[in-house]
């Protein structure tokens, strides 16, 4: 065979192997992701739910333009996720990038920025470098997400508001596919699950809970049972138990831990303690057990709350009476902010939440119980042990932090396992019905505050007030976010397992750059220009050697 025959079949073979591999591969679609932190990588549930699309969904981001560093990374981050849903939802996902400030005349721009409000789009102030200058600008870290004739706002800017804005940012970023596939799973949702909020028990109200209801009846069916029976409840996959303040009776508790043991879960807000808030007006109120009959319960199952209420110099306000006839906003100890969270997707980038007049809790040992910590107060807290006098004068006195010194308190637990029933060494309290000690896994979370769920009610409509929103801070509370969280979790819903991503920051050593700024400049400059020299030279030699080598 001669040489030109050789080089065509070899051409030809090259070009066989190339529409080989592309057939393959338009057959089998893939995608690598070589990062460190697996960045660019989707969780399994949201590739399924992508794929399982039946409309197209119309995303329009308002991130764009001139945008500050951390916004810009921002920005990339939402546009690679897009991709990636781009990609998996077979080109059902469509998107664009706007940015709200380019539009020049200022009337119609002001007539945008109220349209994007009106649909529930935020917005933030920005400071950016303009030729010199810092100016400050509206930025929209936010999208509209329309599926059919539904749309739904997302907000991408979450995470704890007291760490540094880099930091805040990266949590962001962390967030964007979950908070895009929030959005999708909302205008696509088909609600097959029910959720019931016990009542007999003296629990919350309807009023009470409605914030949380209303957010929760947008995924699941939401529903008000009395504790009778077992079979009615086994229709529910979750129940809440939102602050009750009345014993539970033996069938009660007997029909709950069936539940549980088979396969219920259940999501608990207790109050351990009994405070008269109206008396606290007059100065001074006292704390006492409530005696629920849930310990039991509880303590089989891993957890116990303690009597006793926590004080946190991380704390909100109250509002208390001064001589004249005039009121004043004072720091309230009793009323705790919490910041420090435990490491899972339930309370994974939430910013701070709120609880008031809250209980310390301590694990017990429970055989193949998981006992996964959530929420923790501050490093500056302390115990007052029940029963315990609550003086309204404390808020007018100089509280000193060498007091407290009881370090992080958990507040909240989630229990996960094959729960073995309180009654498997008893007998069983409703006649004929025989004990099942232990049967399917189960999930349970704990709260040892019932305030976290309780929203306020507007007096003059009579409506929900947003849940978590403290009036007097003027501040929205992430207590109906770890809500959801928490009941998605319990529920099994995919969607949890988006909050599991985790990027590094890696930021450069400001000191370190400015000490060896010049020298990096030399390097970038020269050494390219050494390299090609170095290239060319050693092209001359090799060329000159390999045709001389013919003579």
């Amino acid at each position: 065979m001669n040489l030109k025959k050789f080089d065509i079949i070899r051409f030809l073979l090259l070009i066989g192997t190339v529409v080989f591999i592309n057939i393959i591969f338009s057959e089998h679609f893939f995608r690598l992701d070589l990062t460190q932190d697996k960045r660019y990588t989707i969780s399994p549930s949201t590739k399924e739910k992508l794929k399982n699309l039946n409309e197209q969904v119309f995303v329009d981001v308002f991130l764009d333009g001139d945008l500050n560093p951390d916004y810009s990374r921002l920005k990339r981050s939402i546009k690679e996720t897009l991709e990636e849903f781009k990609a998996y939802s077979g080109d059902k996902i469509v998107y664009r990038f706007t940015d709200p400030n380019a539009i020049e005349d200022k009337r119609l721009r002001e007539q945008f920025y109220s349209q994007l409000i009106q649909k529930g789009i935020q917005y933030k102030y920005d400071l950016v470098q303009q030729g010199g200058a810092r100016e400050e600008k509206i930025v929209f870290p936010s999208a509209l997400i329309s599926m059919g004739d539904k749309e739904t706002p997302v907000m991408f800017l979450k995470g704890s508001k007291i760490l540094p804005m880099d930091q805040q940012l990266n949590q962001s970023v962390e967030g964007v596919e979950y908070e895009l596939m929030a959005a999708i799973r909302k205008l696509n949702n088909e609600v097959t699950k029910s959720v019931a909020f016990t009542e007999g028990h003296g629990e919350l109200s309807a009023g009470e809970t409605g914030d949380i209801s209303t957010a929760l009846s947008e995924y699941y069916n939401v529903e008000r049972t009395a504790i009778t029976d077992s079979t009615k409840l086994s229709n529910y996959k979750a129940l809440v138990i939102a602050g009750p303040t009345k014993p539970f009776s033996e069938k009660e508790k007997f029909i709950l831990d069936q539940y549980v043991v088979k396969g219920g879960r259940i999501l608990f807000f207790i109050d351990q303690l009994n405070l008269n808030r109206d008396s606290l007006v007059s100065g001074v109120t006292y704390g006492f057990s409530y005696n629920l009959g849930l310990e039991d319960l509880l303590f089989k199952y891993g957890v116990r709350i303690n009597d006793d209420l926590i004080q946190d110099l991380n704390c909100a306000l109250l509002k208390v009476e001064v001589p004249g006839g005039q009121s004043e906003m004072v720091s309230w100890p009793y009323f705790p902010i919490f910041y420090n969270f435990g490491k899972h997707p339930v309370v994974k980038n939430l910013d701070a939440v709120i609880g008031r007049y809250v209980s310390s809790m301590d694990t017990v040992k429970a055989h193949g119980i998981t006992k996964t910590p959530l929420i923790f107060t501050s490093k500056n807290s302390r115990l007052i042990k029940a029963p315990l006098p609550v003086d309204l004068n404390e808020a007018r006195k100089n509280l000193d932090p060498k007091d407290f010194n009881a370090g992080m308190l958990p507040v909240a637990y989630l229990l996960e396992g094959n729960f073995e029933s309180v009654y498997k060494n008893r007998p069983s309290p409703i006649a004929g019905v025989q004990v099942v000690k232990q049967d399917s896994s189960s999930k349970i979370i704990v709260v040892s505050d019932a305030d976290f769920i309780r929203n306020e009610i507007e007096k003059t409509r009579n409506q929900p007030i947003p849940l978590g929103y403290d009036p007097d801070l003027k501040y929205l509370f992430s207590n109906k976010e770890f809500i959801m969280n928490a009941v998605d979790y319990l529920m099994d819903e995919p969607i949890v397992a988006a909050k599991g991503k985790e990027i590094q920051l890696r930021p450069l050593d400001k000191n370190k750059l400015a000490e060896e700024k010049t020298y990096w400049q030399i390097v970038n400059l020269v050494a390219p220009i050494v390299l090609l020299v170095v290239f060319g030279i050693s092209r001359y030699y090799l060329r000159k050697r390999k045709y001389t080598s013919f003579r």
